[in-house]
C-alpha cells in the first residue's frame, strides 16, 4: 500500500456491507463489552480505525471486532480473541478472513503509534538562492506540500532548492490523521558573494579598494565596482550596471558587453559609441526620459537585444521623409564608412516620442521580435545610403500597434550598382492600428528611394489592421535599371479595409510606369473584414497591375498551413476547407485535419488550384541544444582563487558535474544538453571522453569521419597523442566543420576543422526524436534553412 496516498475513511459497515451481499450469514455474538456506556465507548473506537480498500489501519489504543474467523497473521503485530482485534506492536501483518473454512478476504492491518504532535527537523527559516535542504520530520508517515514559486520541491529527494527571491511555505500532514500537521513559511534570498564583473554604480562612497555589500553581492571598490562607465571600461569588457548619475557617455572601445540586469529603475542617459568600435552587446536594459543610444559610423558586430525603452520624451524636431532627418531612440549616423551586421531582437518601446530605430548607411541588418506600442515617429527608419556590397536587410516577427507615422520607413534601399543586389525582407509582422497621420510616405510600409543599382524586395506574411493607409513603394529608377528590381507582395493578410489604400505604387499624377518598378507583383494576399471575405475595391490599389493577380480566397486555404507553408512530419495540422493530396501517400489527410508522414517537399490540391507544401521534421530541440552551448562563447576556466586567464580547470560545469578541478570538454557538453533538458537517452551525461565515444558505439550511433558528413547536433570526437577532446557540431558544408567547444584554449570557443583533420576519429549522431536530414547552417552563430531565413 502506497503509504501517500489520500486516505479515505469508510465505516466499518461498509465491509459488513459487503459480506452480506456475498450471502455470508452473519455472527450474532455479542461484543465483550456488555452495557450501555461501554458499548459507546467501543463505537467511539470503531470510527477512528480506518479502512482503505483491503487494509486496516488502527492506532496503539484501538480495538476492532470483526465478526468471522481469523488466519495466519504475525502475533508479535496483533493478538486476536474471538472477534476482538487487538494491536501488539507497531508493524504490518496480513489477516485472512474465514468463513466454513474458505478464505473470503485477505487483508492487510497496519498498526501505528500516532504522535503527540508533527514537527519539522533541521528545516532552516532561510534558504539562499540555489541552496537545498532536506525536508525531514518527526514521524515518517507524512504527506509533504509546498506552496510557492521560489523554490523547486523535489518529491522523490524530499528536498527544496532556492530558485528567486520570494518565500514558500512547506506543509507536513500525517497520513494517519490529517489533522496533526505543521506548516513553516522559508524565506528565499540572494546570499551577497564575491562579484566576478564589474558593477557600475555611482551611489558608492568608498575608496580604494574598500569591500562593499551592494544588491547582495560584495564588491572591492576600484578592482570591480566604479562610478562611471569609463572606469570601468578600464578594467573590464563585462560591465553590470546598476546605476548611472552621468547623462551621456561617450565609448571609444570595442568588445564590450553592457548588461542592465542590475538596475532598478530605469535609466535617463546618452550613449555613443565612436567611430570602427565593434563587437558591442547592450542587453537587458530600462531606458526612460531623454534616453538615446548612438554609433557614429562603420560599427560592425552590434546586438541590441533584451532592453526597454518605455516613455521617451526626446525629439530631434519636425518629421521629414527627406534623409534630412535623423532622429531616433537607436541610432546609426549616416557616415562614409557603413555600419556592418546589426541585430536588435526582442526589444519593447513603448510611448516614444522619436523614431524607434533609424539605421544610415549599413549592411546586414535584423531587426526582429521586438514590440512598438504607442509609437509617434516611425518604428523603423533606414534613412540614408544605399548598399555597397551584397547584403539583406530583414525586418520579421515583429508587433507594431499605435503609431502616428510609418511602422517600417526605407528612406532607401537598393544598391549602387546593377551588378549588387540588396535584399530586403520584411515578413511575418503584425501591423495594428498605425500610420495614423496623414502624408504622402506614411503607411504601415513605406518604400521611398532612388534605386538605380539591384534590389529585391519582399513584402510577404504579414498581417495589416486598422491602418488607414497599408503599402506606399515608390522607387524612381531609371528606365534603364528597371530589370534590376524585383518587388513582391506576396502572402499577406489585411484584416480590414484601409481608408486610402491597400498599396500605392506611384507616388503622384506625374508619376508613371517608366519611373516606378514595373515587377512589383502582388500575388496570393488574403483580403478579409471582420473574419468575412472581401473584393477589394480597385480604387484602393493605385498603379500598375501588368503580371498581377489578387487571389484573396487561395491565400484563406494556404494560411490553414500556417507561415510559408511549411509542416512538421507527424504533427496534425487543422482545416477549415476540404484539400486532396496530388503526392499520393505523403499526407494523412481528414475532412478536418491533414498529417504529413514524410519530409520534403509536396503538391496539394484544392478546388483547380494547387500549391506547394515543404514538410520537415521538427528540430526545435537541437536547436534549443546548440543555442545554449552558443551562449556560453567566452567562458574561461578559473584557478582555485575564481581568477580567469589561468589553466586551474575550475568551471562550473565541473561544479555541477561534481568533478572540479578536471578536464571539462565532456562535461560542458554534457551540461549543455541538460540545460536543454535532452534526455540522457539521447547524450549521456559523461566527463570522460572516451566513455562517452563508446557509450554512441554501443549504441549503434557512432560514425566514423571517412564516411559521414555530420550535422547540427552531433557530437564531435577528437584524439591526438592520448590526449582527447569533444565538442558539439554546429555546421558542415561537406569541406569545413564548424563546432562550438568547451576546454578549447581554457575557454568557450567557435573552432574550425578540414572534414579530413587527422586529429577528428568521428561523430556520435544523437537519436534526436525530430531532425532535418538536409541540417541547418550555425556557422553565423544561428540557425538557418537553405534560404538564409533564421529558423529559430
Amino acid at each position: 500500500m502506497k503509504r501517500i496516498s489520500i486516505i479515505f475513511i469508510l465505516l466499518l459497515v461498509f465491509l459488513f456491507g459487503s459480506c452480506r451481499d456475498n450471502n455470508i450469514p452473519q455472527n450474532n455474538n455479542q461484543d465483550p463489552k456488555s452495557n450501555e456506556e461501554e458499548n459507546k465507548e467501543e463505537d467511539k473506537e470503531m470510527a477512528s480505525i480506518i479502512i482503505k480498500n483491503d487494509d486496516i489501519m488502527m492506532s496503539l489504543s484501538d480495538t476492532l471486532v470483526l465478526e468471522l474467523e481469523k488466519n495466519n497473521y504475525d502475533e508479535n503485530i496483533i493478538r486476536v480473541f474471538d472477534d476482538v482485534i487487538i494491536p501488539n506492536n507497531v508493524g504490518t501483518t496480513s489477516l485472512e478472513l474465514v468463513f466454513n473454512n474458505e478464505v473470503i478476504k485477505k487483508i492487510t492491518v497496519i498498526i501505528y503509534e500516532k504522535p503527540d504532535v508533527v514537527k519539522f527537523v533541521d528545516l532552516p527559516e532561510t534558504l539562499k538562492i540555489n541552496e537545498e535542504a532536506i525536508i525531514k520530520t518527526n514521524v515518517n508517515d507524512v504527506i509533504i506540500t509546498v506552496t510557492g514559486d521560489s523554490a523547486f520541491y523535489d518529491e522523490e529527494l524530499k528536498t527544496i532548492k532556492g530558485l528567486s527571491v520570494g518565500s514558500i511555505t512547506v506543509t507536513a500532514n500525517y497520513i494517519y490523521d490529517q489533522s496533526l500537521s505543521v506548516s513553516k513559511t522559508i524565506q528565499i534570498k540572494k546570499e551577497a558573494v564575491p562579484a566576478n564583473f564589474t558593477l557600475v554604480d555611482s551611489n558608492v562612497n568608498a575608496k580604494i579598494n574598500e569591500e562593499v555589500e551592494l544588491r547582495d553581492f560584495k564588491f572591492v571598490y576600484g578592482v570591480n565596482l566604479f562610478s562611471t562607465i569609463e572606469d570601468a571600461l578600464n578594467s573590464e569588457s563585462e560591465i553590470y550596471v546598476g546605476y548611472i548619475n552621468e547623462q551621456e557617455i561617450t565609448i571609444n572601445k570595442s568588445n564590450i558587453t553592457l548588461y542592465g540586469t542590475m538596475l532598478e529603475d530605469p535609466l535617463e542617459i546618452k550613449i555613443t559609441f565612436e567611430n570602427a568600435v565593434s563587437n558591442i552587446t547592450i542587453k537587458d536594459f530600462m531606458f526612460s526620459g531623454d534616453s538615446k543610444i548612438v554609433f557614429l559610423g562603420g560599427n560592425k558586430n552590434i546586438e541590441i537585444t533584451n532592453n526597454k525603452f518605455l516613455d521617451i520624451t526626446s525629439v530631434a524636431g519636425t518629421w521629414q521623409e527627406t534623409n534630412k532627418y535623423t532622429g531616433g531612440i537607436i541610432e546609426f549616423r549616416n557616415s562614409t564608412s557603413y555600419h556592418n551586421n546589426i541585430v536588435i531582437k526582442r526589444n519593447t518601446f513603448n510611448n516614444v516620442s522619436e523614431c524607434c530605430i533609424n539605421i544610415s548607411t549599413a549592411h546586414n541588418v535584423l531587426v526582429e521580435n521586438n514590440t512598438f506600442n504607442d509609437f509617434h515617429r516611425d518604428g523603423v527608419r533606414f534613412n540614408h545610403g544605399i548598399i555597397q556590397e551584397e547584403c539583406t536587410w530583414n525586418v520579421s516577427k515583429n508587433i507594431f500597434k499605435d503609431g502616428d507615422y510609418s511602422a517600417v520607413y526605407l528612406r532607401t534601399y537598393g544598391s549602387d550598382s546593377s551588378e549588387i543586389y540588396h535584399y530586403v525582407d520584411i515578413r511575418e509582422n503584425e501591423f495594428i492600428a498605425v500610420a495614423k497621420k496623414d502624408g504622402e510616405f506614411i503607411a504601415s510600409v513605406t518604400l521611398r528611394n532612388y534605386q538605380e543599382g539591384g534590389a529585391c524586395v519582399d513584402i510577404a506574411y504579414n498581417t495589416f489592421t486598422g491602418s488607414n493607409k497599408f503599402i506606399f513603394l515608390r522607387n524612381n529608377a531609371t528606365s534603364s535599371h528597371q530589370t534590376n528590381f524585383h518587388g513582391y507582395v506576396t502572402g499577406n493578410t489585411f484584416t480590414t479595409v484601409p481608408a486610402k489604400y491597400y498599396f500605392n505604387n506611384l507616388n503622384s499624377s506625374s508619376d508613371t510606369e517608366s519611373t516606378n518598378p514595373r515587377q512589383t507583383k502582388l500575388v496570393h494576399n488574403a483580403f478579409m473584414d471582420d473574419g468575412s471575405d472581401i473584393k477589394p475595391d480597385a480604387k484602393l490599389f493605385i498603379g500598375n497591375y501588368n503580371n498581377t493577380t489578387l487571389s484573396y480566397k487561395r491565400v484563406e486555404k494556404l494560411y490553414h498551413f500556417n507561415l510559408h507553408h511549411v509542416l512538421f512530419v507527424d504533427k496534425k495540422v487543422k482545416l477549415l476547407d476540404d484539400v486532396s493530396s496530388i503526392d499520393d501517400g505523403k499526407f494523412e489527410i481528414t475532412p478536418l485535419s491533414i498529417t504529413p508522414l514524410f519530409g520534403g517537399t509536396y503538391y496539394l490540391q484544392h478546388d483547380d488550384d494547387s500549391f506547394e507544401v515543404v514538410c520537415i521534421k521538427n528540430i526545435e530541440l537541437v536547436v534549443k541544444f546548440i543555442n545554449i552551448a552558443l551562449g556560453e562563447i567566452g567562458y574561461q576556466e578559473m584557478d582555485a582563487n575564481g581568477n580567469t586567464g589561468t589553466s586551474g580547470n575550475y568551471t562550473k560545469y565541473g561544479a555541477w558535474y561534481g568533478i572540479n578541478p578536471g578536464a571539462w570538454c565532456a562535461m560542458y557538453v554534457s551540461w549543455c544538453a541538460n540545460q536543454a533538458r535532452v534526455p540522457t537517452s539521447i547524450i549521456p551525461k559523461y566527463a570522460a571522453v572516451q566513455s562517452g565515444m563508446d557509450w554512441y558505439k554501443d549504441k549503434g550511433l557512432f560514425q566514423y569521419k571517412e564516411n559521414y558528413t555530420p550535422k547540427a547536433g552531433d557530437i564531435m570526437f577528437m584524439k591526438s597523442n592520448g590526449a582527447s577532446h569533444t565538442g558539439i557540431v554546429l555546421y558542415c558544408d561537406g569541406v569545413t566543420l564548424y563546432t562550438v567547444e568547451g576546454n578549447t584554449s581554457d575557454c568557450c570557443a567557435l573552432r574550425k576543422y578540414s572534414v579530413n583533420n587527422a586529429k577528428i576519429t568521428g561523430y556520435g549522431t544523437p537519436d534526436w526524436p525530430y531532425y532535418n536530414p538536409n541540417g541547418y547552417n550555425f556557422s553565423n552563430g544561428e540557425a538557418q534553412d537553405g534560404s538564409g531565413h533564421s529558423t529559430t
